[in-house]
Formats: C-alpha cells, structure tokens, sequence
C-alpha cells in the first residue's frame, strides 16, 4: 500500500509539473502572437520609387516601384521626379477613394530599425524557448505523452 501510495504522489508531482508547463506554452504563445503585433506596428519597409510631388512641411506623394501610390512624411528634401530609395514605417492609411487606401510613411530612423531589430531578437528567442518546452512536455509529437 506504500507502494502504491508513493507512486500516487509522484505521479500527482508529474501531473502538476505538466500543467505548469502547459501553462507556460500558452503563456508563450500569447506573448509571440503580442510581440508579432508590435513588430507589425514597427515593420520597416523598403520604399523604392519616385516622387510625384510635393505637399510642403516635408511631406511627398509617391509612385512606389510596385505600382502603389504612398505618402511621405521625412525630414529629407525630395524634388519632383525624383528617384527614391530609402526605409520607411507605415503610420496609418488615407482613403484614397473607390475603396482602395493609400498608406502614410515616414522616413525611418536608426532607432526604428533598433527598435525592429529587437523585436525580432525577442520573437526568435520566445519561439526557440517555446520549441524547447513543447519538446520537454510533449516529447515533440504535439500532444502529451
């Protein structure tokens, strides 16, 4: 009877060891789908293209090389015509009418790209820590063992 206590008891332990790390997957998976939303706000994008005019205070209408028309707010000076090539964040959309918007930049910075940068470091490492744990909790076949 010992025994078999003894063996209750552990298994309880293996049990409540399971579903910590259960929790802990959830806690990681919610904490990447999070931090995938923060680096979409953050996302920088190569703008390439040519300016099809000024609006003044440092805002451009573009021709993006993908056929898209754009805006441009930056703090560099652009002349009409000219070729662009250069990062950019998306910070919101305007209707540009018949239903299809036209995205809003502004040029990106060096801490943009920091800023992107370690996100991404975080996502890579959250999912390597949470490839790690599946593998420990459910011995790599997805459902536990």
């Amino acid at each position: 009877m010992n025994d078999l206590l003894k063996l209750l008891s552990e298994l309880q332990g293996q049990v409540r060891a399971l579903e910590e790390h259960v929790e802990q997957i959830r806690d990681l998976r919610q904490e990447l789908v999070d931090l995938e939303r923060r680096l979409q706000a953050v996302r920088i994008f190569d703008l390439r293209g040519h300016v099809l005019g000024t609006l003044g205070d440092g805002q451009y209408r573009l021709s993006l090389a993908t056929g898209e028309r754009a805006f441009l707010r930056s703090p560099s000076v652009f002349d009409k015509g000219q070729a662009i090539a250069l990062a950019g964040v998306q910070i919101g959309t305007i209707d540009g009418g018949g239903g299809l918007a036209i995205r809003v930049f502004r040029e990106a910075t060096p801490d943009d790209h920091l800023h992107e940068e370690a996100l991404r470091r975080q996502i890579t490492d959250r999912k390597a820590r949470l490839s790690r744990l599946e593998i420990e909790t459910f011995g790599g076949t997805g459902k536990p063992h």
